[in-house]
Formats: structure tokens, C-alpha cells, sequence
């Protein structure tokens, strides 16, 4: 015997043809009694009380049962009792296999993101028709835009006003951009039109091609 719903199968089978409310009826002994419905929840399933029982067998004129049918309502009572602390165990276990579980994609995750290739550098915004220059590689720093022309027509070597380390060109023309001041020296770079980009090198000056 395991559950209270067996032990109210077992009360049914005492009860045998008598009706329910019959039992209820015949249930007083002393200041206790059952109504129809207790005597219906004892046997769906609930687990009666040491007096409830007593009332019950009682009821059903069988009261030389009372031994037997008050050691089994133990057992089911003790069964009952350690129940919860075995979900809680159930719980707990599941919840500590979900942690690890969680914690385990986190580290393939991580590994395999520490694996990849870094993310593409994510070109800033630079208004149409204008170069624009940054102190540090990467688009690091505050943002200088500027003309094609920006110094007299565009034609001559224009100075940036500090070294830059990345640009965008979105303007209509192509430029040399140099690392010194001046233009000048063989350490040049391309700086193509139209959205062309550079987002690690070093330039101090530049010129229409």
C-alpha cells in the first residue's frame, strides 16, 4: 500500500453495498461523526484521520478492522510525508543538470567564438562627396571631413591637420595620401573614390591623382 487513493479502495471493498450516506449516518461515535462527503473524499483519495477512520469502520459495522486499516493509514501516511523531499531532490537535480547544461553551451560558445575570425570593422559614417580622416587606426578618434578641395583648388598638397591613421573617401576623385607633410616621398597610398576605405595606415597630407 503506497497511496491514499489505494487505501480509499480498500475502505470501498469494507463499505461493500452499503450506500455512502448510510455510512454517515451509522459513523457517530461520541462527539464524532462523518457527513457523505467525507466519507466520499476518504475514498477518492484523501487520507482520513486516526478518528475519521475509526468513524468510517464504525459506519460500515466493521470496527474489528481498526487495527489493520490503522497501521496500512500509517505506512500511506509515511509514504506520503517523504514524497515531497524526493520531488525536492528531483528538482534540485534537474535544476543543478540545467546549470551545467547552460554553463556547457556557454563554453562551446565562447570557444568556438574565440576561434573565429574577428568581425569585420564596421565602416563609420562619412557625408557624400567628402573625405574623412581619423587619428586612430580602426575609425579611432574624433572625425575630421573634409573637401576635395579644401585647400585652394584641390590641386595642390593639403595637410591634414593631424596624422591619420584610417580614412574614407566619398568623394568623386581618387587621392594620394602621403605620410609626410609635404607630399612628398615614396610612401604613398591610394586613397580610392567613392566609399574606398583604409582603416590602418598613415597619412599626413594628400593630393588629387
Amino acid at each position: 500500500m503506497s497511496t491514499a487513493k489505494d487505501f480509499g479502495a480498500q475502505l470501498r471493498e469494507v463499505r461493500g453495498r452499503l450506500t455512502q450516506e448510510c455510512v454517515a449516518k451509522r459513523s457517530l461515535l461520541g462527539q464524532d461523526a462523518l457527513t457523505r462527503q467525507r466519507v466520499s473524499n476518504i475514498e477518492n483519495g484523501l487520507l482520513p484521520t486516526a478518528g475519521q477512520l475509526r468513524c468510517y469502520l464504525h459506519g460500515c459495522g466493521k470496527p474489528e478492522l481498526l487495527e489493520r486499516f490503522d497501521r496500512i493509514r500509517g505506512e500511506v501516511k509515511a509514504s506520503l510525508a517523504a514524497r515531497p523531499w524526493r520531488r525536492r531532490v528531483l528538482r534540485v537535480g534537474s535544476a543543478v543538470a540545467a546549470g551545467l547544461a547552460a554553463t556547457a553551451v556557454v563554453l562551446v560558445l565562447a570557444s568556438d567564438r574565440s576561434g573565429s575570425a574577428p568581425a569585420a570593422t564596421v565602416v563609420p559614417d562619412c557625408a557624400e562627396g567628402f573625405l574623412c580622416f581619423w587619428p586612430e587606426p580602426g575609425y579611432g578618434g574624433a572625425k575630421v571631413q573634409l573637401p576635395p578641395d579644401w585647400a585652394s583648388d584641390g590641386r595642390q598638397c593639403a595637410a591634414l591637420p593631424f596624422p591619420a591613421r584610417s580614412m574614407v573617401n566619398r568623394s568623386a576623385e581618387r587621392h594620394w595620401g602621403y605620410a609626410g607633410r609635404d607630399c612628398a616621398g615614396g610612401d604613398r597610398t591610394i586613397l580610392q573614390h567613392r566609399g574606398g576605405a583604409e582603416t590602418s595606415i598613415l597619412i599626413q597630407s594628400y593630393v588629387h591623382t
